[in-house]
């Protein structure tokens, strides 16, 4: 599973995450490993094991969520705004050097 750090994981992967993490709960007597089912997920896809606890825990929730499309992360950054009347110069976050 090729992945890209910082990049949403898209509704087949994450299905299929929810697959091997299933199949390692059932087998993990058979692979004699002490590690938990979390952490042999997070290796055998090459993921974190935050990004495997975090889906698991939406799935847990609402297991429809997987076919969900990808919520944006992270702050929301107005560059300039707009009014009736024009432009707010103001509003963008950069300070404007007078020329």
């Amino acid at each position: 599973m090729p992945y890209t750090k910082g990049r949403p994981l898209c509704p087949e992967e994450k299905k299929f995450l929810v697959s091997v993490k299933h199949y390692f709960d059932r087998n993990k007597a058979e692979f004699g490993s002490s590690e938990s089912s979390v952490q042999m997920t997070a290796d055998a896809l090459g993921i974190g094991l935050a990004t495997v606890n975090r889906v698991m825990a939406t799935y847990r929730k609402d297991p429809d969520s997987l076919t969900a499309p990808p919520q944006l992360r992270g702050r929301l950054i107005i560059m300039n705004a707009m009014t009736k009347d024009g432009w707010v110069p103001e509003a963008s976050p950069f300070k404007v050097r007078p020329t």
